[in-house]
């Protein structure tokens, strides 16, 4: 038997990530979505492989297996959001249903929107007749 030092395992390790970009606040999320990690053991030579999936939780409870599919919200900033649970504006700012979208008599509004300046304040109130 001879006492060699142990040599530790060689370990490779690939990250794929996705990245969810906000155009009006310059910001980002980084979501990693795949990591493959290849084990070599320097000894025997042998080689392991470890590929982990992630999956994505949003906000709104939903588990998101296609980060593709993933939004933010262009009003509140918060993300990552299901495309089940955003709604494009009039505007075309995209607001999540959970804070950022008000329904008035206009229909679904983003918060932006649904602040009425003061002459449509006005207006609506010399034109109420009831």
């Amino acid at each position: 038997m001879s006492d060699l030092p142990s040599i530790p395992s060689i370990q490779t390790q690939d990250v794929r990530r996705t990245v969810l970009v906000n155009p009006n606040r310059q910001t980002g999320l980084t979501i990693a979505t795949a990591t493959e990690t290849v084990i070599v053991d320097p000894a025997t030579g042998s080689r392991s492989f470890v590929a982990t999936n992630h999956l994505t939780v949003t906000i709104d409870g939903t588990v998101a297996v296609d980060p593709t599919s993933l939004c933010a919200c262009e009003v509140c900033g918060q993300a990552p959001f299901s495309s089940e649970a955003v709604m494009r504006c009039t505007c075309g700012r995209v607001a999540c249903k959970l804070t950022c979208l008000v329904t008035d008599e206009y229909g679904p509004l983003c918060r932006v929107c649904a602040a009425k300046p003061w002459w449509r304040k006005a207006w609506d109130w010399i034109t109420d007749f009831s």
